[in-house]
């Protein structure tokens, strides 16, 4: 079967049903349509920078170094620019 005498098949139907069944095919397809929109997303390459800070992480990482929380990153920022004063 072609995609034309799928499609018209498909609306001979759509036009013999009431509202709320299109309805229900409407919510269908909409699904399914995010689904594939989903599914064949494009996967994004990482920037340079990024690649440059994952490999620093790593390079801490392999050397045993704890990596800091959200927090202690906002200390030290403050701290490198003259900012932090301990309550």
């Amino acid at each position: 079967m072609t995609e034309v005498q799928i499609k018209e098949k498909i609306n001979n139907y759509l036009d013999r049903l009431p509202t709320s069944k299109l309805e229900e095919i409407a919510i269908y397809i909409e699904k399914i349509y995010q689904t594939e929109k989903s599914q064949n997303k494009p996967v994004k390459e990482p920037s340079e920078l990024g690649k440059k800070l994952r490999a620093i992480r790593a390079e801490i990482i392999a050397e045993g170094e704890p990596l800091l929380t959200a927090e202690q990153v906002e200390i030290e920022k403050k701290i490198r620019q003259g900012e932090y004063q301990e309550n």
